[in-house]
C-alpha cells in the first residue's frame, strides 16, 4: 500500500521492536486499528488474532479486504461474512497475483477515499 501513497501498519514488521508481551501486542494493535482506514488481512490460515482484528474493524465500519490463497482452509464464519457482503475477498494463486489483484481493488474502490480521510485527520501530506 505504501507504494500507492497509503501508509501501512504491518503487525509482524511493526511490532518487532517492542517487548512481545501479550499486553504490548494488544495495545500496539489496537492503537493501529484506531487509526485504520482499511484492514487488509491474510486469511489463508485461520487465526484468532486476525479474526479479532476483522471483527473489530467490521464493528467500527472499517472496510475489510481478506486475502486467501486459492484452496486454503478459510474460516467458515469469514466465508459467511463474504457471502453477506461484509468483507471483500481476494483469492489468489501466488503472491504476485495477490498483489496485482489487491492493487487493482484498492485503486478502483478505496484509494481516493482513504487519502481524503487521512488528509482530513492530518495523517497524510
Amino acid at each position: 500500500m505504501e507504494d500507492m501513497g497509503i501508509p501501512a501498519y504491518v503487525p509482524h514488521k511493526d511490532t518487532s521492536h517492542i517487548d512481545p508481551t501479550p499486553l504490548k501486542i494488544y495495545e500496539t494493535d489496537m492503537k493501529a486499528l484506531n487509526k485504520a482506514q482499511i484492514l487488509i488481512a491474510e486469511v489463508s490460515h485461520p487465526g484468532l488474532g486476525t479474526g479479532m482484528e476483522i471483527g473489530i474493524s467490521l464493528e467500527r465500519g472499517i472496510p475489510v479486504i481478506c486475502l486467501a490463497q486459492r484452496g486454503s482452509d478459510v474460516s467458515l464464519l469469514l466465508l459467511g461474512a463474504k457471502e453477506k457482503g461484509l468483507v471483500e475477498f481476494i483469492e489468489y494463486e501466488d503472491w504476485d497475483d495477490c498483489l496485482r489483484r489487491l492493487r487493482k481493488l484498492v485503486e478502483m474502490k478505496y484509494k481516493d477515499n482513504i487519502i481524503r480521510k487521512l488528509q482530513k485527520i492530518g495523517s497524510f501530506p
